[in-house]
């Protein structure tokens, strides 16, 4: 990794990571009533790196989960997960999902479950000029739900509504203070807790002229105990609106043209308006395409909060051959 291209003398970051392990995965299926699978995994996980040092860590876990009810009108599948890290020892993490049929063409859905994620060796030890990583960081824990509907009707009609949540701890960002100026490195820190609710939908059709249309939206809050006079640079800034409407259709089964607009607020910044497409011709097994990004160069931060890129265009042929493509 070199920081900038026409002057690499400022810092430079070269690294090799290797991983050995394994993992094993049995399945029970008793037809029409029950599926269960369970295993483990366990690996070491090796890094030589000039910035971030010569690391050795082991992980591992071990799982299970049960399905009932794969045959009739509900579904539901419970989950158990003990994790293990070296450094950061052991947790369970349940879970649980199901579905229920409420009708022909519509279907209930529920799930929730923990998780835990261990900071990364760039988010503990990483040092360049301009970041900072701390090796005394927790691991994230969270607590995560959802519930939606799915309706699905004739030509090809299917609308998904869903309202989700999601409780953090410990929480792990990257931030520094806005009156520290852009000289000081952003450092990672544990946020004390966040939470994260929204709501979201999509609907698909196919209209006339055979056009398939896709109709998104997206509405996300954040609610966090970040200490005063911190700036968050991506955990706390997420995609907190959005309006999205795609269009698509086919010419005699050979040529395909696809558009996706795109309306966004990050939070903190301003809306963006990105329109995105691709053409595409097939020609027996090959396919020519050409993908035109960010037709409007529209100027806006992307999740790490740099200039996201702007307007692009891209060629390129995809091979089918055996039944792999390359």
């Amino acid at each position: 990794f070199t920081l900038i291209r026409d002057d690499p003398a400022v810092y430079q970051n070269r690294h090799t990571s290797s991983q050995i392990g394994g993992d094993v995965l049995l399945r029970e299926e008793w037809p029409g009533r029950f599926q269960l699978a369970a295993g483990g995994e366990l690996y070491r996980d090796f890094l030589r790196s000039n910035s971030l040092g010569d690391r050795a860590e082991t992980r591992g876990a071990i799982f299970a989960e049960l399905m009932a009810g794969g045959d009739g009108p509900g579904v539901v599948t419970m989950g158990l997960r003990q994790d293990w890290h070296q450094g950061f020892g052991s947790f369970l993490s349940p879970s649980f999902s199901g579905s229920l049929r409420l009708g022909s063409q519509l279907r209930a859905r529920a799930a929730a479950g923990r998780s835990f994620r261990a900071p990364t060796w760039t988010e503990r030890y990483y040092q360049d000029p301009v970041n900072s990583g701390r090796e005394d960081l927790d691991p994230e824990r969270a607590w995560s739900g959802e519930v939606g509907l799915d309706w699905t009707g004739v030509r090809s009609r299917h609308l998904a509504v869903t309202a989700f949540v999601r409780r953090t701890e410990a929480l792990i960002d990257w931030a520094r203070s806005p009156s520290a100026g852009e000289d000081v490195p952003w450092e990672t820190r544990n946020v004390q807790q966040a939470t994260f609710k929204g709501m979201e939908a999509d609907l698909s059709l196919l209209g006339p002229g055979t056009i398939r249309w896709t109709l998104g939206a997206m509405a996300l809050s954040v609610d966090s105990d970040e200490t005063a006079g911190f700036i968050s640079k991506y955990a706390l800034r997420p995609l907190v609106e959005q309006l999205r409407v795609s269009a698509g259709r086919s010419f005699a089964g050979v040529l395909a043209l696809d558009l996706n607009l795109k309306r966004s607020r990050r939070k903190g910044a301003d809306p963006f308006l990105r329109l995105d497409s691709r053409g595409s011709l097939r020609l027996g097994n090959a396919t020519i395409y050409l993908d035109a990004t960010n037709l409007f160069d529209a100027e806006y931060p992307d999740v790490t909060g740099a200039l996201a890129p702007g307007r692009a265009f891209f060629l390129g042929l995809e091979v089918i051959s055996g039944g792999s493509s390359g």
